[in-house]
């Protein structure tokens, strides 16, 4: 376990400023967007801010050691690192056809196309389209590939990521969650982090919706027995730090498959974004798009969210990781879009020195 020491002093993150982020999960909370939290600052490697806020369940406080549905951060920490891993070791490389991998998927998409969500796939499909076995689940992923046209849109789709697990699964010739916890989770230590938790993990896991408690919330993940490429994974946020500070110190993958990781490129958004910028995601993780609340008004980097109300954002270029974790889904008109945002812009403006690039590199004002 991390020291709840703060370290706002060796971190240049200003501790005053960054008590209002209590302020804000509070309000959150009472406003019933979340019955409890976990938020969790890191800077320069250090934990600036770390603290447990409301409920874990209704006869339960939450703790800082609560492990949660990660839900769509199962994407890029389980799936696309992994993915990266087998980069790294020739088995796959991110101009391969899928057809490589999947035998009559449709010409000219490849794993890069999967990964930007920009396959022309759409997001998603019936759950029972999953529950009949894995062939005739890539018997109708190969048929909706028939009508997909690459590179014109970005649609997020869990269908591409669901193609992704498969494919680590063909390349490693092991289960997603099996090649993950080797050759990620074990590693970093990650005890609390995995596919289909351990019986003895449930008293310390957040329900979600219907007083799900240790069984994937996704119905198509559920339905492919817990494991699968877009959803499924469980962790807690000391886990999250430590998958973070990892990736940034490149003690979890090679600085150049680091540097293909996490640079962000162009993506067609369908719809532009308010103020007219760019689509941009990395390989695996977003960056700026309409699913990337969580990185505030001010940062730039990577991140992710999950349904269930999970985010993190890591900002190199700041050194700033900013990790919340909510069962939102317990509220049944739970919504926690507004108080990621509001996190990250209150870390932003801890930041003393605010380094920030491209015409932020100015101190931020309240």
């Amino acid at each position: 376990m991390f020291a709840t020491l703060t370290l706002c002093l060796l971190c240049a993150l200003d501790p005053v400023r960054l008590t209002a982020i209590d302020r804000a999960v509070e309000q959150a909370i009472r406003e019933g967007q979340a019955p409890g939290a976990v938020v969790v600052v890191v800077r320069d490697g250090k934990l600036a801010y770390r603290k447990a806020f409301g409920l874990r369940t209704k006869d339960e406080p939450m703790t800082l050691d609560t492990i949660f549905d990660l839900a769509s951060l199962t994407k890029p920490i389980a799936t696309a690192t992994s993915l990266f891993k087998l980069v790294e070791k020739g088995k796959v490389q991110l101009e391969d056809a899928v057809r490589k991998w999947v035998p009559g998927f449709r010409e000219g998409i490849t794993v890069r196309h999967l990964l930007l969500h920009t396959s022309g796939l759409p997001s998603g499909g019936a759950t029972k389209e999953f529950a009949n076995g894995k062939e005739m689940m890539l018997r109708f992923l190969v048929g909706l590939s028939e009508k997909a046209e690459p590179d014109k849109k970005f649609v997020y789709s869990d269908l591409g990521f669901i193609l992704l697990g498969h494919i680590v699964e063909q390349a490693s010739g092991e289960g997603l969650d099996r090649f993950a916890a080797r050759e990620i989770f074990t590693p970093l230590k990650m005890r609390d982090t995995g596919f289909r938790p351990d019986k003895s993990l449930i008293p310390r896991i957040a329900p979600t919706l219907g007083e799900l408690r240790g069984i994937v919330h996704d119905s198509r993940a559920r339905a492919m027995g817990g494991v699968a490429g877009h959803a499924g994974l469980f962790g807690s946020a000391d886990d999250l730090v430590r998958f973070a500070n990892a990736l940034q110190s490149y003690a979890l993958l090679k600085p150049e498959t680091t540097k293909l990781f996490t640079t962000p490129v162009k993506v067609p958004l369908l719809k532009p974004l308010p103020d007219k910028a760019d689509g941009l995601r990395t390989p695996g993780w977003d960056a700026r798009t309409a699913y990337s609340a969580n990185r505030g008004d001010y940062f730039a980097g990577f991140g992710h969210t999950g349904f269930t109300g999970t985010s993190l954002w890591i900002d190199p270029t700041c050194r700033t990781t900013v990790i919340v974790l909510t069962s939102r889904l317990q509220n049944p008109k739970g919504d926690v879009t507004a108080l990621r945002r509001t996190v990250a812009n209150l870390v932003a403006r801890a930041i003393r020195t605010a380094p920030f690039p491209a015409g932020r590199d100015k101190p931020i004002d309240d």
